[in-house]
């Protein structure tokens, strides 16, 4: 299951139902602020499980909060992001199934557009 939507309580309910009942998921999203030189990003997914849902819920990559007013909420989707993390949760999906080897057993990762670091 691939979950991404705005509203950081209803992200809580469908993830920690999901969790609950170990159905896979995968939650991405994705920030924006205002640099002095542009846009500053990052893209995240979290997942697949219930340790996902225990060590992420209510931080940065897991917000159970709606999130304040950001360059995300003013600005047209940014097409590349929304791509990169489609791309991240279907390789983290895979992963969980086994099609892609894996070799951390981190429940998050955060790509920075500033640095072009995965965290």
């Amino acid at each position: 299951m691939f979950v991404s939507v705005d509203d950081g309580p209803a992200r809580k309910l469908i993830v920690d139902w999901l969790s609950a009942r170990g159905i896979p998921y995968v939650d991405c999203g994705m920030g924006l602020d205002r640099s002095l030189v542009g846009l500053s990003g990052f893209v995240r997914i979290t997942g697949t499980d219930r340790k996902a849902y225990d060590d992420n819920a209510g931080s940065a990559r897991l917000p159970i909060e709606n999130a304040k007013e950001n360059e995300y909420r003013k600005q047209a989707q940014i097409t590349e992001l929304n791509a990169m993390k489609a791309v991240m949760a279907v390789i983290r999906f895979k992963q969980h199934f086994k099609l892609l080897d894996r070799l951390d057993e981190a429940t998050s990762y955060v790509f920075d557009t500033a640095t072009m670091e995965m965290e």
